[in-house]
C-alpha cells in the first residue's frame, strides 16, 4: 500500500494552508515468465519475458516486487526460497496459468517452497509435492497474509517425517484453502503449530495418505473450516496447547483408520475422528456443524482424553457439537469425495463459521441452494458441508450436425439435456465464429446458416435457473460450396 499522504501546515497572514506532499502510486501489475519447457528459449540471465522466461523459479522469486505475477510452466525440482513480500493490495503471485497445475518437486536441499519472514505471497494453482522424507512440501515460518490456494500437494514418499502445508514461528493471518491433497504421507497433512494468531485452514480435500489430516497446536484463534478429510491415519483433526478462540465447523471427517488397517498409518492408541487434548478445551475452543463419520468401533471424538461414542453423548457431556452428525456423508467419489443428491451435509453449514469460504474447492463454483433440500443452515442457510459444494446435477452435452442444406452451409446445433430437476429451463448463447452476433436461446435446437466456407469453431455458453454456467466448443468445417 502506498505511504499515506504527508501534511505539513504553516501559517501565513492568520491562514493556515495545507501543503500535500505526493502519494508514491501503488507497484503497476507485473509479469514474470518461467518455461523450462522445450522450445521456449528460457534463460536465467534475461528478464523472464513470455519471449525469454526464466528457466527457475528461484531467478523469479529473486527478481519479484510487490504486484508481480509469476506465471510458471514445465516441470521444476526446486527448493524455492520466497524472500521478497509484497502489500496487502499489491501481493506476489505464484500461480500456473489458467490452472493446468504446473509440478513443483521439492528436493533433497528443501520444501518446494519455503517462505521465511515474508508477507503478502499467493501460491495458487501449482501441483507441489515433497521431494524429500525431511521436509515439508510447503514451509511456512515468521510470515504474514500467505495465501497457498487451489494446488494439488502431495507427500508421495511413505518414508516422509515432513507435512505438506507447515506454518510455525509466529506466523499469522495464513490461509490454506481449497487445495487437493492426496498421497500426503508425513507427521499430518496440514499442521499449524507455534503460530500466531488468526490462521485459516478451510475448503480443502485431503484424501488418502499416512497422517493425520490437520493438526493445530498453540494457535490462537484458528478456524479449521469446511474441509473433507477422508482416509487418514488416527485422527482427522487434532486440537492442542493454547489454541484460544479456536474452532472446528463445518468439516467433514469420515472413515479414520489405524495401523491394524492400513500399514503406513504410525502404531497410535488414540484412533479418532475429532481430538481436542485438556490444555485447548481450557483455552476455548468451538467445535461445531461438523459430519463425523468412523470407520471403526473407536470413538469419534476425543475430548481432554475422554472418548465418546456418538455426537449425542459429545454434545451432553461437553455442550460442544450442537449440530454435529453422526452420519454418512454420501459420498459419490467420482473425481473427488463429491457429495450426492440427498447428503445431509448439503444446505445444512454454519455460513457465518470463521473462515468460512464463498467458492468451494478446487472448481470455485458458488454457494448454492439446493431446491430439493431443506435449509437447516445458518443465514443464508444453504452453504453446504466439507470442500465441495453439490450443484445442480443437471447432464448436458452438445451436438453440431454435418453441413446440410443446397450448399452444405446449414448447421443445427443440439442441446442435449438431462437430468434437469433444479431448473425451469437453460438459456444457451452461441457465437458461430464467422462474426456473426452471438445468439442466445431457450430453445434446444437452432441452426445457423453460414456465408463462407472454412473452419469454424463454435463456443456455446449455458446457464440455468439455478445458477449453474458453463462453456464448450465444438470446431466445425464448413466445405466449398457447390
Amino acid at each position: 500500500m502506498g505511504m499515506k499522504s504527508t501534511f505539513a501546515t504553516i501559517a501565513v497572514a492568520l491562514t493556515v494552508a495545507a501543503l500535500v506532499m505526493p502519494v508514491p502510486a501503488e507497484a503497476a501489475p507485473r509479469m514474470l515468465y518461467v518455461d523450462n519447457t522445450d522450445g521456449s528459449g528460457c534463460s536465467d540471465v534475461g528478464r523472464g519475458t513470455q519471449q525469454q522466461p526464466f528457466c527457475t523459479i528461484q531467478v523469479a522469486a529473486d527478481t519479484v516486487v510487490p504486484g508481480t505475477t509469476v506465471d510458471i510452466t514445465g516441470e521444476y525440482q526446486e527448493s524455492v526460497t520466497v524472500g521478497r513480500s509484497g502489500t496487502p493490495r499489491a501481493p506476489i503471485v505464484f500461480q500456473s496459468e489458467n490452472r493446468n497445475f504446473t509440478w513443483v518437486d521439492g528436493t533433497s536441499g528443501g520444501p518446494a517452497f519455503t517462505m521465511h519472514g515474508v508477507h503478502d505471497v499467493v501460491i495458487r494453482a501449482l501441483s507441489i509435492a515433497g521431494g524429500s522424507v525431511d521436509h515439508d512440501a510447503i514451509f511456512i515460518t515468521g510470515s504474514q497474509r500467505v495465501i497457498v490456494d487451489s494446488n494439488a500437494l502431495s507427500i508421495p514418499s511413505p518414508e516422509a517425517q515432513g507435512s505438506v502445508v507447515r506454518v510455525t514461528g509466529a506466523s499469522r493471518s495464513i490461509t490454506v484453502s481449497r487445495n487437493l491433497i492426496d498421497s500426503s504421507y508425513g507427521y499430518a497433512a496440514i499442521r499449524i503449530d507455534s503460530a500466531g494468531v488468526g490462521n485459516v485452514v478451510s475448503a480443502n480435500d485431503i484424501s488418502g495418505g499416512g497422517n493425520t489430516g490437520v493438526r493445530v497446536a498453540d494457535s490462537p484463534a484458528a478456524a479449521v473450516t469446511g474441509n473433507t478429510v477422508i482416509h487418514s491415519c488416527n485422527r482427522g483433526v487434532e486440537v492442542t496447547g493454547r489454541s484460544s478462540g479456536a474452532s472446528v465447523q463445518n468439516n467433514i471427517f469420515a472413515y479414520v483408520f489405524g495401523s491394524e488397517v492400513y500399514y503406513h498409518c504410525p502404531p497410535s492408541t488414540e484412533i479418532t475422528e475429532i481430538s481436542v487434548d485438556s490444555a485447548a478445551v481450557a483455552s476455548g475452543i468451538t467445535v461445531d456443524f461438523n459430519i463425523v463419520f468412523p470407520y471403526s468401533e473407536n470413538p469419534p471424538y476425543r475430548w481432554a482424553g475422554r472418548g465418546f461414542q456418538s455426537t449425542a453423548d459429545f454434545t451432553a457431556a461437553t455442550g460442544q457439537g450442537r449440530h454435529d452428525l453422526n452420519v454418512d456423508p454420501g459420498f459419490t467419489f467420482g473425481g473427488g469425495p463429491a457429495l450426492a443428491e440427498g447428503s445431509p451435509a448439503i444446505d445444512s453449514a454454519n455460513a457465518q463459521a470463521p473462515g468460512q469460504l464463498q467458492t468451494d474447492v478446487y472448481y470455485w463454483d458458488t454457494r448454492v441452494d439446493d431446491p430439493l433440500v431443506a435449509n437447516t443452515g445458518t443465514n443464508p442457510g444453504y452453504h453446504d458441508r466439507g470442500a465441495w459444494e453439490f450443484q445442480d446435477p443437471f447432464s448436458l452435452w452438445f451436438e453440431a450436425s454435418d453441413p446440410t442444406g443446397p450448399r452444405l452451409n446449414m448447421i443445427t446445433m443440439t442441446a442435449h439435456l438431462e437430468e434437469n430437476a433444479w431448473s425451469s429451463g437453460l438459456t444457451y448463447t452461441y457465437d458461430f465464429g464467422d462474426g456473426s452476433p452471438p445468439v442466445s436461446t431457450p430453445a434446444t435446437t437452432y441452426l445457423h446458416t453460414y456465408t463462407a466456407p472454412g473452419e469454424y469453431v463454435i463456443n456455446v455458453s449455458y446457464a440455468a435457473t439455478s445458477g449453474r454456467k458453463g462453456t464448450t466448443s465444438l470446431p466445425v468445417t464448413i466445405g466449398p460450396h457447390s
